[in-house]
């Protein structure tokens, strides 16, 4: 099980702001001697540090560095990476930065992408450091594996169709609405870079087919502007 550090003086987040700032300093100090206390365990534990790039909804891009141990993890560092060329080489300097930050010796396993940047910088560190292991994200490998499961051609129409409907009832928050209440939940949104969210919304239509049927072919739906529209027809 993993923890995350909470501290004596944690306020809910509304109440924090109605103070105005008021207990930022005082959160500071508490999470710097709360992480000295922790890091006091990283010689027996020892130190997974993790890392993985991210792109903002302005294209802006940030390298987030987290260091887990004896069942704690906590965020360490964003690199804005922005106008930077990821390269291994630029990768590998980053990573290194924050292993001796941590302490080498601390480290034992390094977790990232298995993007072929992130592969080749890591083998040249682990080659620096031969106590430390890389080892791919799963999660990450397991999202590249249904994106291509989803361009067999037994899959891709579905998918293709089950974007077109997801996207439909999202984006009209009306449409999103009468849903919700007609088939008596949600529907799990499609993600462009989540591939495993086509089939979990496939999913999540399966078991709701028959209320969501139900909904398409009543009069309630059919008498609003959205039967009226092309995908309106075609899903009736």
């Amino acid at each position: 099980m993993t923890h995350t550090l909470r501290l004596p003086s944690w306020k809910p987040r509304n109440k924090v702001l109605a103070s105005n700032g008021k207990y930022l300093d005082q959160n500071v100090k508490e999470i710097e001697n709360e992480i000295e206390k922790w890091k006091k365990d990283w010689d027996e534990c020892g130190v997974t540090l993790m890392c993985d790039s991210w792109t903002g909804p302005m294209r802006n891009l940030v390298i987030n560095f987290l260091v887990y141990s004896g069942g704690t993890m906590y965020f360490m560092k964003s690199v804005d990476a922005t106008d930077k060329i990821q390269d291994h080489q630029y990768l590998l300097k980053e990573i290194k930065a924050v292993v001796m930050k941590v302490g080498y010796h601390n480290v034992v396993q390094i977790v990232t992408d298995n993007g072929s940047n992130y592969k080749k910088a890591c083998e040249i560190l682990t080659d620096q450091f031969p106590h430390m292991a890389w080892q791919l994200c799963l999660a990450h490998t397991i999202n590249l594996m249904l994106k291509d499961i989803g361009k067999w051609p037994e899959h891709e129409a579905s998918i293709q169709s089950a974007q077109k409907i997801c996207s439909w009832l999202y984006n009209l928050n009306s449409l999103h609405s009468m849903m919700r209440q007609a088939i008596g939940g949600e529907l799990v949104k499609w993600n462009a870079t989540r591939f495993g969210t086509n089939y979990m919304f496939l999913e999540s239509m399966f078991k709701k087919k028959d209320q969501f049927m139900a909904w398409l072919i009543s009069p309630e739906f059919r008498n609003t502007r959205f039967f009226k529209t092309e995908m309106g027809r075609q899903k009736s």
